[in-house]
């Protein structure tokens, strides 16, 4: 947990513990204990902020995201950021518990069919290892298509 927090604290990113409005309203919308184990320590604090290549969103960005498209919770996932060129930074609460994805923001944005799982990619096991890794713009992708090229390797 420590090196969790330390990830995401590291920089100007300003973290804490969530609120407990935050977590009862991830409670209702059944986030697995695998995702609340690291958030019931740390979220990020006031305004949404980066995490490398990727914009982390607040606590009040993530229940205004999910209110305004709740397609994303329905497909099992919960949008939590987003990557420099749009694409959705999510996770995921049915296929995977608590693993985080990129979904690609040029195949699902205006196509409200589209099975995100289709345009999904797993870039890490759980929110400690996308805090600890996703800061190194060298080493962790970019976005859904980096991502998914390195996945194809």
């Amino acid at each position: 947990m420590k090196s969790y927090v330390e990830g995401l604290s590291e920089g100007a990113m300003e973290v804490g513990p969530p609120s407990r409005e935050f977590l009862a309203w991830l409670t209702r919308r059944a986030v697995p204990p695998a995702a609340m184990h690291f958030l019931a320590h740390a979220w990020v604090k006031g305004d949404d902020d980066f995490l490398g290549a990727m914009t982390l969103m607040s606590e009040t960005a993530i229940m205004e995201r999910d209110a305004k498209e709740p397609r994303w919770l329905a497909a099992g996932f919960l949008a939590i950021g987003a990557c420099d060129n749009g694409d959705m930074v999510a996770l995921d609460t049915k296929a995977a518990p608590g693993s985080v994805w990129f979904l690609s923001h040029e195949e699902l944005w205006g196509d409200e069919t589209a099975d995100p799982r289709r345009f999904a990619v797993r870039v890490a096991r759980d929110l400690g290892e996308l805090a600890v890794k996703g800061r190194d713009l060298d080493a962790f992708p970019y976005d859904y298509e980096d991502a998914r090229e390195r996945a194809e390797g």
